[in-house]
């Protein structure tokens, strides 16, 4: 019977405590040498405590036990743990540190330079070109509208400097509009000539 009740805990060894080895026998290892240690403190009493309190009995483990959850006995001293424990976990980035990115306008991507999931990007970083008829229409809108305020600046005809100056703001607000930065809107001044991306 005696052979009986030992094989049945090796049986439940290793279907218990060695599915999730080595993480549970070092856990088991953590908590027995903590709990030796408290037992070892309380067994002497500071002069502050008082004497009517409980006391703690010793704690008895049978060496079939100890030999069950891989017990093994050592000097308590202080160290850094430098056990690796394995885990499964779930990754979730910081929800504060990511940005949605939407077009203004309609069109379609010609290059992509961040392509990864979770990719750190810097402020101002290109993230991909686009192309958009809507987008390049405003811009030639506007040269063309700087264009008319040129020649019509000296016109004799009352209201046609200031009826081109109209169309010079309406065509910078659409741009505005679109998101376009004020460094481009003063490319497109200085260079006057529309990039398709």
């Amino acid at each position: 019977m005696r052979t009986s009740l030992k094989h049945s805990s090796r049986d439940l060894s290793i279907s218990g405590f060695r599915k999730f080895d080595p993480v549970l026998r070092r856990l088991a290892k953590h908590v027995i040498v903590a709990i030796v240690a408290f037992a070892g403190l309380a067994a002497f009493p500071s002069a502050h405590a008082a004497d009517n309190g409980p006391k703690l009995a010793p704690i008895q483990v049978s060496p079939e036990r100890r030999q069950l959850i891989g017990l093994t006995f050592a000097t308590v001293e202080e160290k850094e743990l430098t056990d690796r424990i394995e885990t499964t976990g779930l990754v979730e980035p910081d929800q504060q540190l990511e940005g949605y990115v939407q077009t203004r306008f309609a069109g379609w991507i010609r290059q992509v330079f961040v392509d990864q999931t979770y990719q750190y990007v810097k402020t101002g970083q290109p993230l991909f070109t686009i192309y958009s008829p809507d987008l390049v229409s405003a811009e030639s809108e506007y040269l063309l509208a700087l264009k008319a305020t040129q020649q019509m600046a000296d016109s004799p005809i009352e209201g046609v400097a200031t009826g081109a100056k109209s169309l010079v703001d309406a065509a910078l607000t659409r741009l505005r509009l679109f998101g376009v930065s004020p460094r481009e809107i003063s490319r497109l001044e200085r260079e006057r000539t529309v990039r398709d991306t």
